[in-house]
């Protein structure tokens, strides 16, 4: 017999109380998880997924159709997320799809369906579990405030406040090129030294929030009167 990862689901199976209760809890793991957890794509996002399981929480205490809808709107989050990404096994990709199909069927019946919807999400969770457990999530770069950077591109056109003088100081903002920023992402502030309308030197006053290391950020002059035309880039070394 092959090994059972979801034992309490396993011996709750058809009845509803006890089953709602161990659904819960494997749904609070499942959506917490590190390979699921930073996902965010469109409305997939780890606000929606909290607020889905919430509404499971608070759907009563029996596997009625608010419970089911809920429970399957995170499992089709949760799956989604472990389809986009790189590191889950295409075959594993496949049989959570497959199984996710099975769960819808049952969502919107009642009566002896809901002893069907519960195998059903036990399946599927089998598999999420076996996912989560074997899977390690690639290592994600140091997330927070610019410490230091090194310059990747000097830009061209760069002036002090005057709008004339090449060479000097002049304040800047050092923003993220990054589609989707961290939640609570602000531009980091500093100031360039410039040579011949270049970008030679960066320092920085406020690292800003919700930076990475590896990341490429631009450099945008903040003071009245300064100019530039092709913006500078620089490379994230460090972070804290």
């Amino acid at each position: 017999m092959a090994t059972i990862l979801n034992q309490g689901l396993y011996r709750t199976l058809g009845i509803q109380f006890e089953y709602k209760i161990k659904l819960q809890e494997f749904l609070s793991e499942a959506h917490t998880d590190a390979l699921v957890s930073s996902y965010s794509s469109g409305s997939n996002t780890p606000a929606n997924r909290t607020a889905l399981y919430n509404s499971f929480v608070k759907a009563g205490p029996t596997m009625g159709f608010e419970a089911k809808k809920a429970a399957y709107g995170l499992l089709e989050y949760v799956c989604q997320a472990l389809v986009a990404n790189a590191d889950v096994p295409a075959a594993d990709k496949t049989a959570i799809n497959d199984l996710l199909v099975n769960v819808t069927r049952y969502v919107g019946m009642e009566g002896e369906e809901d002893f069907h919807f519960m195998v059903a999400t036990f399946d599927l969770a089998e598999v999420i579990s076996g996912i989560v457990g074997e899977v390690v999530p690639a290592p994600q770069a140091p997330v927070g405030a610019i410490d230091t950077l090194t310059i990747a591109d000097g830009g061209s056109g760069y002036t002090t406040t005057d709008g004339v003088t090449d060479t000097g100081a002049v304040a800047i903002l050092i923003e993220s090129t990054e589609t989707n920023n961290p939640a609570g992402y602000t531009a980091a502030e500093g100031t360039a030294t410039l040579t011949g309308g270049e970008v030679t030197g960066i320092s920085v006053s406020d690292g800003g929030v919700g930076f990475k290391v590896g990341q490429i950020v631009t450099i945008t002059v903040d003071a009245v009167g300064a100019t530039q035309e092709t913006e500078a880039l620089a490379e994230i070394t460090a972070v804290s």
